[in-house]
């Protein structure tokens, strides 16, 4: 038997992969260019107020102005943040979707349609990946009236 899992749980997978790679990338540092073209290895800290901190090599933390930064540092960091601010709380919000996704994969398993369950179940985790409990609770709670009403 042959199972298919949609487009949903490969978009999900691919999600995670870039924010991984993401995440990765800034940890190992890169070259950075301010506005008069002098360079240095560092790796991004944070920015807040105008201010990108990095740190150097010899673990220095510098304090570099939004302004100063060459268009190519300033998109990256811009990048940088948006992927911040969306993987915060990943094994929180990936947690809901598995809890809330994982009823229904059991009892369609019991039921013997397994593609209605990994559906829910898949749907539940991309829903609490992007916006925790709040979409993950319901879609479960659908999802498993629906493979309640299944046949057995």
């Amino acid at each position: 038997m042959v199972h298919r899992h949609g487009k949903a749980g490969v978009g999900a997978v691919a999600v995670l992969v870039l924010t991984a790679m993401l995440w990765a990338h800034t940890v190992a540092g890169r070259t950075w260019t301010d506005v008069s073209g002098n360079r240095m290895e560092a790796e991004f800290v944070d920015f807040r107020n105008g201010i990108v901190r990095i740190k150097r090599q010899d673990n220095k933390v510098l304090a570099i102005p939004w302004d100063r930064l060459s268009k190519q540092d300033q998109r990256y960091v811009t990048l940088i943040t948006t992927t911040r601010k969306h993987s915060t709380g990943l094994p929180y919000k990936l947690g809901a979707g598995v809890i809330c996704g994982l009823p229904s994969l059991l009892i369609s398993k019991r039921k013997k349609n397994l593609g209605v369950g990994l559906l829910a179940f898949t749907s539940c985790c991309v829903g609490g990946f992007f916006m925790g409990f709040i979409v993950a609770l319901p879609v479960g709670l659908l999802f498993l009236v629906l493979v309640g009403t299944l046949p057995d």
